[in-house]
């Protein structure tokens, strides 16, 4: 019954997201470079959204010798390479339903650990391309342990957390639908 409601609903959400993935691709791509920018204490100065990526333009005030001047960092946020999983952990969802009867709450809290990986992807490519074309540009010099941070933070979110984000939100729903021993308070059935 959960494989074939799999393969009944991927093709369902997949369509679905196709129509969606603008408006969400706008919304998160939004929230994520406003964070960066505050990180980076810079500010937003145009968003722009294409098909398949969105266009950022962020400004950052620098102290020169011949004073204050606003440096502008272009930055192009591919929405695709955040949202491709989102119709297939969906399908889990929906998949793991008939094995594990998840409650609505759990629904909910699933898909917020999407949105959230999915933010974090934004922030931290935001965050990390802006610094480089700072630091390109030979406007601020980054330290080593800030420069690791970031690499890192982008590099686990791009390759490791976008990739097992389907398998995350489905043993959540394991683990909090019933089936898992942390379901039941840790005890362990006999």
């Amino acid at each position: 019954m959960a494989l074939g409601a799999f393969f009944l609903a991927y093709p369902f959400f997949l369509v679905l997201w196709l129509q969606v993935k603008p408006f969400y691709g706008a919304a998160l791509t939004g929230a994520g470079v406003r964070l960066a920018a505050f990180t980076r204490d810079a500010h937003l100065k145009s968003l722009e959204f294409g098909e398949e990526e969105a266009k950022v333009v962020l400004s950052k005030s620098i102290a020169t010798p011949r004073g204050m001047a606003d440096v502008d960092l272009d930055l192009q946020v591919p929405v695709s390479s955040y949202s491709f999983n989102v119709p297939l952990t969906l399908s889990l969802m929906v998949s793991m339903w008939f094995l594990v009867r998840w409650r609505p709450l759990h629904g909910i809290l699933s898909l917020l650990i999407l949105v959230a990986v999915h933010l974090l992807y934004v922030y931290s490519y935001a965050s990390l391309f802006s610094m480089s074309g700072m630091e390109k540009a030979g406007l601020v010099d980054f330290s080593g342990h800030e420069r690791l941070f970031w690499e890192f933070l982008w590099g686990f979110t791009d390759n490791l957390l976008i990739r097992f984000e389907p398998f995350l939100v489905s043993v959540y729903l394991w683990l909090a639908g019933g089936c898992g021993w942390l379901s039941n308070g840790g005890v362990r059935p006999e």
